[in-house]
């Protein structure tokens, strides 16, 4: 809206203020104090198409993760498993009702007091690898417990 404004002012200006209105669909304009046709005029205007431009930075692309499970840690296999029966092994399944998204279904407030913040706002939106590095700092703090329905359905203990 602030560029058609500035646009518009822009062209009031270089056009010397004048803005000729039609009496009636097909009446020339006539200039309103002497009531006499107003001379026709050709107008070159500039060319102001870099005002329509915008920049954007591009977004930085999230490095890979690389997780290294310590012994007795889930397997790749168990995160899989998990990640099925949470997502359909969706790593950017999107926000249900009560704050849950992405490939693991984390909370937002569970996403962000483990960390999650470092790689995206919300779990939706970090790569396969940021969430389960995220959710292995759970597990290792909370087990199995955080995906209780899951945890039953594959027998993790």
């Amino acid at each position: 809206m602030k560029k058609k404004l500035t646009l518009t002012v822009l062209l009031l200006l270089l056009t010397g203020c004048g803005v000729a209105q039609a009496d009636a669909p097909g009446v020339p304009p006539t200039n309103q104090m002497q009531g006499a046709p107003l001379p026709e005029t050709t107008t070159t205007l500039p060319d102001l198409s870099f005002l329509n431009t915008t920049t954007t930075q591009p977004k930085p692309k999230p490095q890979p993760v690389t997780i290294q499970p310590q012994t007795g840690e889930p397997s790749e296999a168990q995160w899989t498993a998990l990640a099925y029966c949470e997502s359909g092994n969706r790593h950017d399944y999107p926000p249900v009702s009560g704050g849950f998204s992405g490939l693991l279904m984390f909370h937002n407030a569970t996403w962000n007091g483990y960390g999650g913040q470092e790689y995206a706002p919300q779990a939706w939106q970090a790569s396969r690898a940021q969430q389960i590095e995220i959710a292995l700092r759970l597990w290792r703090v909370r087990g199995w417990q955080p995906w209780p329905g899951c945890r039953a359905k594959l027998g993790f203990s």
